[in-house]
């Protein structure tokens, strides 16, 4: 028998004598490198912890191995059976060793099973398939240790690996002996391997008997009336395994499948009279699966996934999928993943539906907080529409049910086994490719890219929201239906779960319970407790509410272990109706949730409103990636003949845009504080957008907002505009005084004029450039001090987040407050650059770190740079950076193509192209060449005269852009046009066609007929959304608005 079991019990089953004084830590090394030193400080005040980790004595509670001494006899007793194992693992690794145990479980399951008449060969094959799964999962570890050992002592025989690997099996694994010893070191595994055994087959037998008694239920709602008689497979672990339970597939002798749910149905059932319903209000056709519940468990028909017939079944699917989107939208349903929808011909199933009735987002007083909830309320936090999780720079996977699909890698690594039946047999860690499941919609087996169903997708859902409107009432009622009912509350990703649980199998672990416990105490560090911390030392102060906080946090966390331990995946549910978490024992936490899942819902159902309407609408078409805008307001449009060259347009463009700026705002309690939704490329690459609160900067910020709205309220004056820059003063100054007592904190900031802080000082300058108000060059003096150590440290080497960018706005401090230190620290950065340039065949430029080449241009290359240059040359006088100048536009004139007529783009993918825009390309090249003819003496005006021809033809001629951005949009250009036009005013086509094109779109915008891409009208961003355009056109009402994109205020 397997001695030693007693080291098995976990830290909650021993009791350790204490005699009040506290013992100090042998030894915490060990545990440092595991845990991390704050976590083993933490560990140093429980005393049951020092004297575990110090080896002292213990007892066991009593009762806790009945069950494991009980399996623990029979293995004994089994080693003498002859029969083997139904299921055949000769093919697996270590087969040997799993045979002892199969063939106990299997010995196990027909003594439990005798008087049932479920005794298939093919039921006792699927149950020990499972077994075998569990055991490989707890075992595999220990044993390639093991065999790693006894080569590294020479005790393995073999001319090769495999032969090794052999002896390893005939004469260790095949020596009950040495199975013995294994658990005598291992005794954790052994407890592991008989719990396994013994919940699974009580599992097992729980479903077969469920299965007896349901029989006759079972066959006349989901087959039919046709008998089900013999049971072909007993399909586990196709879900979580939560409690030791399982979904389990049964299929039957006539081919047909019913899916087994070891929980309550009532939530699928009630789903699905909630969707039937509005199919009927949306005039479409019901669907109806049969869901079979029983209480603590139910019985589903299985839904197959089937292709649509034609193309009208394929956007029927789409307008049922909307129609669901919004009940789950409704439900603040969350979680709806690949797996969870099932595309049956035109009709979208989902299933599994554990987080229904969800809390939805927490009620905030801070705007960022605000904006959290809107965001979490809204359909983009269901699963259901196109997302990417685990996003970095090489893409991310898209698991949403709408089109998550198989086949894409997941950019972290699992563990998996290389080398197998040979001595070096390993774990190696690769990236994982996920198993779509049956979410896609086809057409005749073919799939058909879900973003052409934009409009259908639509259909549904304001179908569907309209139907809501009108019928608030009948939804509250239907919710009494399942206010009683529990929804699985996430508290942690799943995925984490199972990469701690795999961790806590390793060898070290495994050989005391109180070990493999410890290392779960890491949990402690990870997340929930980090509120309760930060108020620990104020603990006086410490109100009931955060004091319950901390308390609830406490006993999660001790909740997850004891889970973990066992081997399940932590669970927690919340009842609809109650504030209260319920923990995976069934305990419940009282108070735990500021509102109820249920008030959430209903209050939710209140506020339907078509302003809510538009901005779900608005989310689904930025999110399935639709480029054009479906405009509510369908104003009749004249010929452009009539309107073109009007300035009228251009006001009403910009009152249009500030109107709406002020409508979306999102303000604090005390209106001190304002935000907006941000529309942001994510790091992916592939177009991807997210959503989420503006950051406080220039390029794409709330700096940018405060420069279009005090310009626009310096030209069209209204008391809602300056209300919004009052919000927006009170905004940026709590984050400068903010920044300067954290600013130690901010390793990595960034000295470039429109990203980083230094962003913050371009804007103040602007702002008091509009308005004259002294306070905003005050305030980018507080701003700058910080920044100024920062320096010597930049690797961005370009204006936009660079000290390029740092120069410039140093000078124009210096400039508006003749204080020295700032020409002081402009010259400092200056040498810093000049000093870090590489040689390059032909002038000097700096690599970059998203490229290995100098680049041209003005924002990340030469062009900006020069500007930089220049300005510090004019300011000072001195001739010292002449040189630098002259060789960084060696380089540009270098990369000039005859054929493109433009500057080569060194960037990936981009040689080919001929680039006219701010940042790269002609345009911005234009721009620094119309500073530089100011700064530089006559002897460079034929070579800029030179550059500046090319470029105007270039951007003259360029083909209109999909954007309208100033950064590399429409605008950007037709601002450098208007600049190019004031330096040569003699140009009058240039200036003609650049106001044409420009009221163009000021009439298209002022009339909501405009071709902006959703993801750019809607982001108020000022270098890649809608305050930038605006930006733009108020450039063509007041000539004295400030030139942002040059950076120079001379």
């Amino acid at each position: 028998m397997f001695k030693n079991l007693e080291r098995s019990s976990v830290l909650y089953e021993r009791i350790y004598k204490f005699n009040g004084i506290l013992p100090e830590v042998n030894d915490d090394k060990y545990w440092e490198r595991i845990l991390g030193k704050s976590m083993v400080e933490k560990i140093q005040q429980n005393p049951d912890l020092v004297k575990h980790i110090n080896n002292e004595e213990y007892e066991n509670c009593k009762d806790i191995f009945r069950e494991i001494w009980l399996l623990n006899r029979i293995f004994e007793e089994t080693l003498f059976l002859q029969e083997e194992p139904l299921l055949k693992i000769q093919e697996e690794d270590f087969e040997v060793f799993f045979t002892y145990f199969l063939k106990l479980a299997q010995f196990y399951l027909k003594q439990k099973q005798k008087k049932s008449s479920h005794r298939k060969d093919e039921i006792i094959k699927d149950y020990l398939k499972a077994i075998y799964n569990r055991l490989k999962t707890l075992s595999i570890r220990i044993l390639i240790n093991e065999i790693h050992l006894l080569k590294e002592e020479g005790l393995l025989e073999g001319v090769d690996t495999k032969e090794e690997y052999a002896y390893y099996q005939k004469n260790y694994l095949g020596d009950i002996h040495y199975i013995y010893e294994i658990g005598e070191t291992y005794p954790v595994l052994m407890r592991s391997i008989f719990e396994t055994i013994a919940s699974f087959t009580d599992f097992t037998l729980e479903v077969l008997n469920r299965l007896q008694k349901d029989r006759e239920e079972l066959a006349e709602y989901i087959f039919e009336g046709e008998q089900m008689k013999e049971i072909l497979s007993f399909e586990a672990d196709i879900a979580d395994t939560h409690l030791h339970n399982t979904v389990i597939r049964l299929t039957f002798d006539n081919k047909k499948s019913i899916i087994y749910k070891p929980y309550s149905l009532k939530k699928e059932i009630s789903y699905q009279k909630l969707v039937n319903w509005f199919y009927k209000k949306c005039d479409m056709t019901e669907f109806h699966r049969v869901i079979i519940d029983k209480g603590h468990y139910g019985w589903e028909e299985e839904i197959l996934q089937k292709s649509c017939q034609n193309e009208l079944e394929l956007k029927t699917y789409y307008t049922r999928l909307g129609i669901n989107l919004f009940v789950n939208f409704l439900l603040n349903t969350c979680d709806l993943h690949c797996e969870n929808i099932i595309a049956c011909g035109e009709y979208p199933v989902v299933i599994d539906l554990e987080t229904l009735v969800g809390i939805g987002g927490m009620d905030a007083d801070t705007t960022k907080g605000k904006i959290h909830k809107i965001l979490m309320d809204s359909v983009l936090y269901l699963g259901v529409l196109p997302a990417l999780h685990w996003k970095g720079k090489r893409g991310g996977v898209n698991l949403s049910g709408m089109n998550g699909y198989t086949g894409q890698t997941v950019p972290f690594k699992i563990p998996c086994i290389r080398c197998h039946k040979t001595s070096e047999i390993a774990i190696d860690y690769r990236n994982p490719i996920t198993h779509g499941g049956k979410n896609l919609a086809k057409l005749n087996g073919r799939y058909i890219e879900s973003k052409n169903y934009t409009k259908e997708l639509l259909l549904g859902f304001e179908k569907a929201y309209t139907v809501g409107l009108s019928n608030k009432d009948t939804i509250i009622s239907f919710m009494s239906e399942v206010k009683t009912l529990k929804s699985r509350y996430l508290l942690r990703d799943t995925q984490f779960y199972s990469a701690l649980l795999l961790t806590s199998y390793h060898p070290d672990f495994m050989m005391d319970g109180g070990d493999r416990n410890l290392f779960l105490y890491q949990l402690f560090e990870r997340g929930y407790l980090s509120y309760a911390q930060n108020i620990k030392c104020s603990k006086n102060k410490m109100g009931a509410r955060q004091t319950l906080h901390m308390v609830n946090n406490i006993k999660i966390v001790e909740a997850e272990i004891k889970e973990l331990l066992k081997g399940n995946i932590p669970v927690f549910y919340i009842r609809v109706d109650n504030k209260e978490l319920i923990l995976p024992d069934g305990r419940r936490l009282k108070g735990y949730l500021h509102s109820t899942a249920y008030d959430n819902v209903i209050a939710k159902i209140n506020a339907l409103s078509y302003t809510d309407l538009e901005r779900q609408s608005l989310f689904i078409r930025i999110t399935m990636g639709e480029n054009f805008i479906f405009r509510k307001d369908k104003l009749l449009i004249n010929s452009m003949d009539n309107k073109k060259g009007d300035i009228r347009h251009i006001y009403q463009a910009v009152e249009r845009i500030g109107d709406m700026l002020v409508k979306e705002a999102i303000y604090n309690k005390d209106f001190t504080d304002v935000n907006w939704i941000g529309i942001f490329n994510s790091m992916t690459g592939d177009g991807t957008k997210i959503f989420q609160p503006l950051n406080p900067y220039l390029y794409d910020g709330i700096a940018g907002l405060a420069i279009f709205m005090n310009a626009l309220n310096k030209v069209i004056k209204k008391s809602s505009y300056s209300k919004l820059c009052k919000a927006l003063d009170t905004t940026l100054f709590s984050y400068t005084e903010s920044y300067r007592m954290n600013a130690e904190a901010d390793k990595e900031c960034m000295t470039g004029a429109f990203s980083g802080e230094a962003s913050i000082v371009y804007t103040y300058q602007i702002l008091y450039q509009l308005t004259n108000n002294i306070v905003y060059l005050e305030y980018a003096k507080r701003h700058v001090k910080p920044i100024l150590s920062a320096i010597e440290k930049d690797c961005k080497y370009d204006v936009l987040n660079g000290n390029g960018g740092f120069i410039i706005l140093l000078c124009n401090l210096y400039k508006l407050t003749k204080e020295e230190e700032y020409i002081a620290a402009a010259n400092e950065a200056a040498r810093i650059l000049s000093q870090s340039a590489i040689t390059m065949p032909e002038g000097i430029g700096w690599k970059l770190e998203t490229c290995p080449v100098p680049l041209a241009g003005f924002s990340h290359g030469n062009s900006g740079m020069a500007v930089a240059f220049g300005v510090i040359s004019q300011i000072t006088g001195s001739k010292e950076y002449l040189p630098v100048i002259n060789e960084l536009l060696m380089y540009e004139e270098s990369l000039y193509s005859a054929s493109l007529n433009s500057w080569v783009d060194l960037r990936e993918g981009k040689k080919s192209e001929s680039t006219a825009s701010w940042c790269h390309g002609a345009s911005g090249i234009l721009l620094s060449r119309l500073f530089l003819v100011k700064v530089l003496g006559s002897e460079y005006s034929e070579r800029l005269g030179r550059d500046i021809s090319r470029a105007v033809k270039n951007v003259i001629e360029s083909e209109k852009k999909n954007s309208y951005c100033l950064c590399h949009g429409n605008c950007g250009n037709m601002h450098i046009l208007k600049v190019y036009e004031r330096c040569m005013p003699q140009n009058e086509f240039v200036k003609q066609i650049t106001f044409l094109q420009i009221s163009e779109l000021a009439f298209n915008i002022g009339n909501g007929t405009s071709d902006i891409k959703p993801a750019e009208y809607n982001h108020p961003g000022f270098m890649t959304g809608i305050t930038g355009i605006g930006y733009c056109l108020l450039g063509f009402i007041n000539e004295h608005i400030p030139d942002v994109l040059s950076l120079s205020l001379l």
